[in-house]
């Protein structure tokens, strides 16, 4: 959405009359998105939607090792817009407890319950299309001074955004 005032991505072609293409189910692909392994303690994690795409989340894939503090941890995933407002949240009544360590698998999808198995803590993620600028976060709850956050993988349904003319009145620049 392209708001009054707002610049638009510097990854497109834009011009002032140029308004976002919005996703189109048969046109899209899927892509695995690796984040780096964060310093012991640190489980906050943000990335940006670039762009140039659309994104649905369909799978996050995260371990979590936790330190001898002893609390209930969670690990979960927010969806915020572009100003860092949350939208959404993947979450789960799975904790993991101080000396634990344990996977975090969040799946797109209708009628998967939490639960945990084998170690694994399945839940399931809200069904939303990110636009560009929006943010997706990782973190946990009750984080200990060195906990360990690894092994993060986030799969994705991207959507090329490609500029519409808004009026065909209105030529591309440079023509």
């Amino acid at each position: 959405m392209a708001l009054v005032g707002s610049e638009p991505a510097i990854a497109l072609d834009y011009d002032s009359h140029s308004l976002p293409h919005q996703p189109v189910f048969d046109d899209g692909w899927y892509e695995r998105i690796f984040f780096p392994t964060p310093a012991a303690g640190v489980v906050n994690l943000i990335r940006f939607v670039p762009g140039n795409v659309w994104e649905q989340p369909v799978s996050l894939w995260a371990r979590l090792i936790a330190d001898a503090t002893v609390a209930s941890r969670v690990v979960f995933m927010e969806i915020m817009d572009d100003q860092g407002g949350v939208i959404t949240r993947a979450d789960t009544n799975q904790t993991v407890t101080a000396g634990g360590d344990s996977f975090w698998q969040y799946n797109l999808g209708e009628n998967i319950f939490t639960t945990s198995f084998t170690g694994t803590r399945i839940a399931p993620m809200p069904n939303i299309i990110m636009q560009p600028g929006w943010q997706t976060r990782i973190r946990s709850t009750a984080g200990g001074p060195a906990d360990q956050v690894s092994q993060i993988a986030l799969l994705l349904r991207r959507w090329q955004n490609r500029p519409a003319r808004a009026s065909r009145g209105h030529p591309p620049i440079g023509s």
